[in-house]
């Protein structure tokens, strides 16, 4: 189900964005409605399939103000290790490659 999912994001340049979110956000869905252990296949504590997915969404619509909100049901769902992962790692570099490009946007001197 997941590769065909994948194959419409990829064939959807010509789709409206509307689309291309609906599509992505089933791949997440099915992403986690998939047993734990089937999603769990790295060697890295933390990295998993699910917490792959999540960062693969907001790396598409990071500058939507909806996707945290799209996300954030799932992010709750993530177990403590992928959540720290998932915040220390991949929310970090997002973070960090926004403030590159606005350094307005993100504040590195609060407290």
């Amino acid at each position: 189900m997941q590769a065909i999912l994948k194959k419409f994001i990829d064939l959807s340049d010509k789709a409206p964005a509307m689309y291309k979110k609906s599509i992505s956000l089933a791949l997440l869905e099915a992403t986690f409605r998939q047993p734990i252990a089937a999603s769990s296949d790295s060697d890295r504590q933390g990295f998993t399939l699910r917490v792959a997915q999540i960062g693969l969404f907001l790396e598409n619509y990071f500058d939507k103000l909806s996707a945290f909100d799209d996300v954030k049901d799932y992010v709750a769902e993530l177990t403590f290790e992928e959540a720290k992962y998932f915040m220390e790692d991949i929310l970090a570099k997002m973070l960090a490659e926004v403030s590159k490009s606005h350094p307005a946007v993100v504040d590195d001197d609060r407290p």
